[in-house]
Order: structure tokens, then sequence, then C-alpha cells
């Protein structure tokens, strides 16, 4: 108990795969996941220092004003903080790092994260980035085909 420092524990809601998790007025959910060696062909061709965790993700704006998108983050089990990739512009339909989401539109995209294969909870938060919650990313490893093929 955290009594007498005046700090409280706040609940911090963990969704699952596929259900809809509001943050603010910004609403994520994430269809699927893909495990990639990297993406792009020939000397284009993107390759991770781990492995490529390809998060197919919605992002639509409940609000009635433009809002930003903050930047997504990944967290192991051990708690460590993992940040997005900023520069995926060879990854298929990558919505960018630089994110504004219109009034009753949704993003609908991409994001990706170069980690060691593990279990991960993505970390969303609200337009103001101070409201957080996590969609728990169950470890799997889809058949990714060839490389550079998302």
């Amino acid at each position: 108990m955290l009594s007498g420092c005046g700090l409280e524990r706040r609940h911090v809601p963990v969704y699952t795969l596929g259900e809809r998790a509001q943050v603010g007025s910004l609403i994520y959910n994430v269809f699927d996941t893909q495990w990639s060696v990297g993406f792009g062909e020939g000397a284009a061709m993107r390759v991770p220092a781990n492995r490529f965790l390809v998060v197919r993700i919605s992002i639509a704006n409940a609000g009635s004003r433009d809002l930003p998108v903050p930047s997504m983050a990944l967290v192991d089990d051990d708690g460590n903080l993992i940040e997005e990739v900023t520069s995926g512009d060879r990854l298929p339909n990558w919505i960018g790092s630089v994110r504004t989401a219109h009034p009753a539109e949704a993003l609908q995209g991409n994001v990706v994260f170069d980690v060691q294969p593990r279990h991960y909870k993505l970390k969303i938060s609200d337009e103001d980035s101070i409201k957080f919650a996590y969609i728990d990313l169950p470890l799997n490893f889809n058949p990714e085909g060839r490389a550079g093929a998302i």
C-alpha cells in the first residue's frame, strides 16, 4: 500500500486482440500480428536487428476535432518498453509515425517493432498521452511466406 506518500495505484485496462479499446477519444483495435525477417525487396529490403513484429491496427477518432495519435510501444513481461519503428516506409500499409485522426474516421494499417520473439502488450494512449491501456498480443508464429512478403 502506498498510503502516506500521496501516490495511488490506478487500474490500467488490458484488452485482448480484436477487442475495441477506447482511451480518451481514440478507439484502437488490433486485428492481427505477424513476425517477419524483413520487408521490401532486393537492395531495398529492410532487415531488423531482431525480428519485425508487424501489428495490423485501426485507430478511430470518436471526438469532434482532429486528434494526434501518439506513438505506441510494446511492453514485455519484464516491464521493458520498446518503441515502435519510426521509419517503416518500405512496410506495406504503414500508417506512419506522425499521425492525425480526423473526427468519425479511422486510420488503418500497420505499425512495426524490431524485437525478440516473445509475449508483449501494446501500450496505447489517449490523444494527450496521459491515459493509457494495453492490448495483449499473444505470442504466435504465423507463417510469413518468403522474406519481404507481409
